[in-house]
């Protein structure tokens, strides 16, 4: 199960679910965590979405089809006082590799916001003091 020092039990709850949906490429359980009206960023992409339906649509029929299986392991880290996560992507030899920093932001008990940096070179995670690889 999911904790974090400093959390509440239903914020704790929330991101248990979330970090379990990500790690088993399930996307109904995913959108189960987030707003109605949530936006998920990609920077330095230019994708924005927005709603639960375009998220559970990217997701299943891009981000998670990208590679099969697709698979991820999650670290917690505090990122602008938020809750956030580092993310690493199993690669073809087995390997969980720095994949992202996600940002959350939660409000009512949901997540309102996802802003997921794709990592492209080991300076973002090196700023965390976050290893490369998990």
């Amino acid at each position: 199960a999911y904790s974090a020092a400093g959390l509440d039990a239903p914020l704790s709850s929330l991101l248990g679910r979330y970090v379990e949906a990500w790690e088993a490429a399930d996307s109904a359980a995913l959108v189960a965590t987030l707003r109605e009206d949530v936006r998920l960023t990609m920077p330095p992409l230019a994708l924005w979405l927005q709603g639960r339906s375009d998220i559970q649509a990217f997701l299943d029929g891009y981000l998670f089809a990208s590679m099969k299986p697709f698979r991820v392991r999650m670290l917690p880290v505090r990122a602008n006082a938020s809750p956030a996560f580092a993310v690493y992507q199993m690669d073809a030899s087995g390997t969980y590799r720095a994949a992202a920093l996600q940002v959350l932001s939660v409000e009512q008990g949901a997540i309102c916001e996802i802003h997921d940096f794709l990592i492209f070179d080991d300076k973002l995670f090196s700023s965390f003091g976050l290893p490369l690889t998990a």
